[in-house]
């Protein structure tokens, strides 16, 4: 069977990083085994044009944004998916990169420039899920995002982008 699904994910800014708190939202979608495992893939992305960064090292005529994506896919397993509450056990692992445009030199469109930064994601969680209908499900849980790939000036991706997550979802498909 299969479903689709928003998501919501925050990521609250943690030590002495450059990257500020900021809210993820996207899609997911794939199949249910059984009712006891789910199989997808998702895309979660920063609403753009969103500043992350906690210091805008930018002039106002270089018109910056930065933000943040992920692409991959979930597991996770439901042991008693048959209760109207229930626990989900699960992991995403993807792909993010941090992206920051900025026109340069100042006030001359035709020289946009983008540095992006990007790596490997592991997000083992654990959320509370409710079935509120046979095809409507709403979830709310908490993880942990582990991060690894390069760096440039404005992002290190391993220690911006590492940290724990709170996550909200609305699962449409057949539950039954």
């Amino acid at each position: 069977k299969g479903y689709g699904a928003l998501l919501s994910e925050f990521s609250p800014a943690v030590g002495g990083g450059n990257v500020k708190s900021f809210l993820n939202t996207g899609i997911e979608g794939g199949v249910l085994v059984n009712r006891r495992l789910r199989l997808g893939a998702y895309l979660l992305s920063a609403q753009a044009p969103v500043f992350i960064l906690k210091q805008n090292p930018f002039t106002a005529e270089q018109d910056a944004q930065a933000v943040y994506a992920q692409l991959g896919g979930t597991v996770a397993w439901l042991p008693r998916a048959e209760r109207a509450v229930h626990v989900v056990l699960g992991a995403r692992l993807g792909y993010g990169a941090g992206v920051v445009s900025y026109f340069d030199p100042p006030g001359q469109q035709e020289d946009l420039a983008v540095e992006i930064n990007s790596g490997a994601l592991l997000t083992p969680f654990a959320d509370a899920e409710m079935n509120l209908r046979p095809w409507l499900r709403v979830n709310l849980g908490a993880g942990y995002r582990l991060a690894t790939g390069v760096n440039n000036r404005y992002f290190e991706h391993g220690r911006d982008f590492s940290g724990p997550v709170l996550q909200f979802g609305i699962q449409f498909g057949n539950f039954k």
